[in-house]
């Protein structure tokens, strides 16, 4: 599935869809259930600015702001919904890490989600509390619209 998405990225549809068109049908149903969420833009986001502390790097940050993980589960299913995060640091100052989290969930289920996650995610912004300072409230959007304004 990474070769379809590589040709993709790539622009080289024709060939992408012959990729597709090779795997079998558990793969196609796999590869539409990662890509689905991405087709259409997550109605909420969160925005979260961190600046860390001196003497830690990104590294550390990262290696902070992994969720606990349950035996056998990956970091696709620690979410009950899809959730895609981006996370990026200032070039005038790498210590500014801002971190954009895209959650495919209506807003009237956010509540009920924040609340099933409230005790492992107290977790994790203790631990990136070690090496890094939250600046601000954790900021909720909704998405209003998504304009392309580039090839």
């Amino acid at each position: 599935m990474k070769d379809i998405k590589t040709l993709l990225q790539a622009g080289k549809i024709k060939e992408a869809l012959a990729a597709f068109q090779a795997l079998p049908e558990s793969q196609q149903e796999d590869f539409f259930r990662e890509c689905a969420p991405t087709l259409f833009p997550p109605p909420l986001i969160g925005v979260l600015f961190r600046k860390m502390k001196p003497g830690y790097t990104y590294e550390d940050f990262r290696a902070a702001w992994l969720p606990p993980l349950k035996e056998g589960q990956d970091l696709a299913q620690y979410f009950p919904y899809p959730t895609q995060v981006l996370t990026a640091e200032s070039r005038e100052d790498p210590a500014d890490i801002i971190t954009v989290g895209f959650v495919w969930l209506e807003e009237d289920k956010l509540e009920d989600f924040l609340e099933s996650t409230a005790e492992t995610e107290k977790m994790r912004h203790d631990k990136i509390a070690t090496v890094a300072d939250k600046i601000g409230p954790t900021l909720i959007y909704r998405v209003k619209e998504v304009v392309k304004l580039g090839s």
